[in-house]
């Protein structure tokens, strides 16, 4: 069967139905038909196999659009994964998977087949799963069956409207095994409107795809349609006398790290003072220097935009020039390059890298990623915007943030495995065997590496408490005083963290129990404390585990009151430094 140009996808196939209905009746198939019993002997795949058999000949399915000689490779993957649906008896998918067969079948020709066979080098599996795709779209089937082929082409639709590609297959499988029929003349009618529709999703989808790669430095700042003229001098002035006296605390920390959660608060404030133009002006302004001071790109940036699209008369690439000239950060030199050039593949490498490494901001750093000519940066970058399908992809994804994670050191290796970390998550859901060990091994390797983040600290677990990173101080029960090795000045804080799973004993006066270091809470209250509970001692001040402050030397000790004679065991404790959160 000759092959049909695809422009729009799969548009010439449909529009030549008539056409092809005739041909398949008048032409005997491109493929030959089985001389062994191949397909009958085909192995049913595994439900996790199966699964990413369907995905990934879903892909290559969709591809096939701009080269028809893919078809081969995906009518092979849906009947390979047929044999499981068939064997559990999935009536649903199994229409689904022969739909998707046959239209296949349609695509293809006898030089893509010996391509495909050529290629896999007469692969024994893939011979047979082509003999299957072989058998489901040449099959007879008796035209009394088109009422019920029609309906289930009805209820898929329905039950499906988003995919409207896959509707148009499962119409175009109606109109084609019962050509010339009235059923086949209402399905082809609902094949071309179900093409239409998946036209305009895939030139949207397109659209958004497009948007996705423009760099930050690609996409102009829009003026709001609220945009006000700047406030006087004068109100300027007085704004910002009004923003420092508010917070006066947070602008006395000199930190740079404080400088920038300050800067990342005051621009998020201004977002929200939508009533004082002035104030708004303001915070801006303080959150723009405070950005510079801090070496963050990220919220200058985003200020930047913000003061140019809420104020009239403005241009934010002179703003964005004005303050990256004050920016103490080396990044800032490329950044101002992009401004002008948002193509240059250096300053496209450098901001980037910092996007992803230092502010963490996957979202804007791939675009630029996907800019560069380093390769081994490019295309992980480029897989990522494509979003991966199916476990094979995700894994192949996580595997080269990963390899790129294993060559960085200190931050950038941390960046790089917390991203492959979310990626080898994706993809272990959907693998089996040997893969879903691999991966699972790599997932502790990069747990074990990774700082603990969000953690709840009331249900943590021995595994997390040993990846805390500060030494652990033994605490024994029979121990009055064990100095932790830290004095508090006034307004320091740390949190003191006890083993959650290490235990001691009690025994006396009734009492016979092994506890943690919250002690024995069923009934062994002495004042504040649990009996054997951990207590934390801050000069003369005594204070459960947890954030804790005060003046004077820290020690740790067991309560245990007079009458608890026996005691034996220790709980190891670690002190964690806490950051000003503001």
């Amino acid at each position: 069967m000759p092959r049909a140009t695809m422009h729009p996808p799969f548009a010439a196939l449909l529009l030549l139905m008539p056409c092809l209905a005739a041909a398949a009746e008048a032409t005997p198939s491109a493929v030959p038909p089985p001389s062994t019993p191949a397909a009958a002997t085909q192995q049913a795949p595994t439900v996790a196999e199966a699964t990413q058999l369907v995905v990934e000949g879903k892909r290559l399915m969709q591809a096939s659009n701009s080269d028809p000689g893919i078809s081969v490779a995906a009518a092979v993957a849906f009947s390979k994964a047929l044999p499981y649906y068939e064997q559990s008896g999935e009536s649903d998918t199994i229409s689904e998977l022969e739909a998707d067969i046959f239209w296949c079948k349609k695509r293809m020709n006898l030089d893509d087949v010996k391509r495909f066979r050529a290629a896999k080098d007469g692969s024994a599996t893939d011979a047979a799963a082509l003999d299957k795709a072989e058998e489901v779209a040449t099959r007879r089937v008796d035209a009394n069956e088109a009422d019920a082929y029609f309906a289930r082409a009805q209820r898929f639709a329905t039950d499906h409207p988003a995919d409207q590609f896959a509707v148009a297959v499962r119409w175009f499988e109606v109109a084609q095994r019962f050509p010339g029929t009235p059923v086949a003349i209402k399905a082809q009618e609902q094949s071309l409107a179900a093409q239409g529709k998946a036209m305009q999703a895939q030139a949207a989808a397109t659209q958004a795809d497009q948007a996705k790669r423009r760099t930050l430095f690609a996409r102009p700042a829009q003026p709001s349609s609220a945009a006000v003229a700047p406030p006087a001098p004068a109100d300027q002035r007085a704004a910002t006398a009004q923003v420092r006296k508010l917070f006066k605390e947070q602008f006395a920390r000199t930190k740079p790290a404080q400088k920038r959660r300050l800067a990342v608060r005051l621009l998020k404030e201004a977002g929200q003072t939508a009533d004082d133009a002035a104030l708004r002006w303001a915070l801006l302004g303080e959150s723009l220097q405070l950005a510079a001071d801090g070496g963050d790109l990220a919220t200058l940036l985003a200020a930047a935009d913000a003061r140019a699209t809420r104020y009239t008369g403005l241009d934010a690439k002179a703003i964005k020039k004005e303050w990256l000239a004050k920016l103490h950060a080396p990044v800032a030199a490329a950044a101002l390059k992009l401004l002008d050039n948002p193509e240059d593949n250096d300053a496209n490498t450098t901001v980037g890298k910092w996007f992803a490494l230092d502010a963490r901001r996957w979202d804007e750093a791939l675009s630029m990623l996907a800019h560069v000519s380093d390769a081994v940066w490019k295309k992980p970058a480029e897989m990522e915007l494509a979003v991966p399908a199916g476990p094979g992809q995700r894994l192949e994804l996580a595997d080269g943030w990963y390899d790129l994670g294993l060559k960085a050191k200190d931050q950038a290796k941390e960046a790089l495995w917390e991203h492959a970390l979310a990626w080898y998550r994706e993809a272990a859901a959907g693998l089996t065997g040997l893969s879903a060990t691999r991966v699972a091994t790599r997932i502790t390797e990069i747990e074990d590496f990774l700082p603990l983040v969000d953690v709840d600290w009331n249900a943590l677990t021995a595994r997390q408490w040993e990846r805390l990173r500060a030494p652990a101080k033994t605490v024994s029960v029979q121990a009055d005083h064990v100095p932790a090795g830290l004095t508090l000045a006034a307004g320091q804080k740390v949190r003191v963290v006890p083993h959650p799973t290490d235990t001691w004993s009690l025994a006396g006066f009734g009492i016979q129990a092994t506890v943690d270091w919250k002690g024995y809470t069923q009934v062994g209250k002495q004042g504040d404390h649990y009996i054997g509970a951990l207590i934390v001692y801050v000069g003369n001040a005594t204070v459960a585990p947890g954030v804790i402050e005060g003046t004077g030397a820290v020690s740790f000790g067991a309560y245990h009151p007079a009458f608890v004679a026996a005691k034996a065991g220790e709980i190891r404790v670690k002190i964690l430094p806490v950051e000003d959160e503001e």
